[in-house]
Order: structure tokens, then C-alpha cells, then sequence
């Protein structure tokens, strides 16, 4: 935030680690890191998922701006792997 600030570059940005994964990818790094990777995970199709809106198939988040002002986040891998190390999981 603190270098995204100093560019001078005003107004809303999302910012999301490098890399992509879905819902599955994710659960099961979580696991993976936790000591639970022997946990089974099984991947669903989105229309056996019931939600109120239906989002496209596939929707990756990108750093289209913040790459442009020089912001480039380290993969998601890491920063879970730091997260999960600081809370203790």
C-alpha cells in the first residue's frame, strides 16, 4: 500500500498475489500447508454449487494496474504460506 501511495497514482485498485487458483487449488494448499494434506478434497462443477448469482466459468484476478505503476505481489502460495505460519494454523 505504502508503494502505491508514493506513486501518486490516485484511485481504486485490487490488488491479488501473483498466480491463479481456484477454489479447490486453494483448499487444498491450505491443508497441504496446515499438515492436512492427507485430507480428501473433491472438486465440484460450478452448477453443483447453488449461489444467487452465476458468476463466469472461469475469472482470474490480475494486477492490470498495479503492475503498470511497478507493483508486482508475490505468488498467493507464499503469502498463504506466511499467513497461516503468523496465525498459528
Amino acid at each position: 500500500m505504502r508503494q502505491l501511495v508514493y506513486t501518486g497514482a490516485f484511485g481504486v485498485y485490487h490488488l491479488v498475489n501473483d498466480g491463479i487458483a481456484s477454489r479447490y487449488d486453494f483448499a487444498r494448499e491450505v491443508l497441504r500447508l496446515s499438515g492436512r494434506g492427507q485430507v480428501p478434497v473433491e472438486p465440484i462443477k460450478l452448477s453443483d454449487f447453488s449461489r444467487p448469482s452465476t458468476p463466469p466459468p472461469y475469472t482470474p484476478l490480475r494486477n492490470f494496474c498495479g503492475k503498470a505503476q511497478g507493483i508486482a505481489l508475490r505468488p498467493w502460495q507464499a503469502a498463504l504460506a506466511e499467513y497461516l505460519a503468523l496465525n498459528d494454523c
